[in-house]
């Protein structure tokens, strides 16, 4: 411990077998400041195309990702996706039917994706993470009100609680079929899509 005017930084070394914490008095000073912190998140992408005559779409894809704020067997997700496409224009039956003409309907694309994505972050308030940071680590929260022993003010601490460790990210399935027009030499164009979305927390 080390002490400056009305200034005390206490640095607490845990020991292997106990969690205990000195007694701390702070009758003089005006300010108690001891913290540290380190984030970090990683993540990885892969991704395969496949086209055909113009004609076939196909992508796959997978993320992994993990957050630091989850516990250790918890951090690293996984999060797939697959879309396809199909440019109807380019098939025989089509062009016959519009005798190789794109004086009205130049293009016509339909495609439909499905993916699963994940996300660390409050989903009703994106500012803030799915769990407060560490809080899958046991420990105290300081500063947490005043106690009065022997005539004395003690700033006391108080215990975290139990660590949350059982939450991994949060997960949203989805879906997505849509439809792609051109006309007139494709100079007007027009886009339509339907999607689904359901998310959900994994605990366990």
């Amino acid at each position: 411990m080390f002490e400056i005017p009305n200034y005390i930084v206490v640095r607490e070394y845990a020991a292997g077998i106990s969690n205990n914490l000195p007694l701390i008095y702070f009758p003089i000073i005006d300010r108690y400041d001891n913290s540290a912190d380190k984030t970090a998140r990683v993540g990885y992408l892969g991704r395969v195309n496949y086209s055909f005559a113009n004609k076939y779409f196909l992508e796959g894809s997978v993320r992994r990702d993990a957050s630091y704020l989850f516990a250790p067997g918890y951090r690293v997700g996984y999060f797939p996706g697959v879309s396809g496409g199909w440019r109807i224009t380019e098939e025989g039956f089509m062009k016959r039917l519009l005798n190789n003409s794109t004086n009205v309907l130049s293009d016509l694309k339909l495609r439909a994706s499905w993916g699963i994505l994940g996300d660390d972050t409050n989903p009703y308030d994106n500012s803030n993470p799915i769990v407060p940071p560490y809080a899958y680590l046991p420990g105290y929260n300081y500063n947490q009100g005043i106690a009065i022993l022997d005539g004395n003010s003690v700033t006391v601490s108080r215990d975290k609680g139990v660590p949350t460790t059982n939450i991994t990210w949060l997960k949203s399935q989805m879906t997505d079929v849509g439809v792609d027009f051109s006309f007139i030499r494709g100079t007007k164009y027009l886009s339509h899509d339907a999607s689904i979305k359901a998310s959900w927390a994994k605990t366990e």
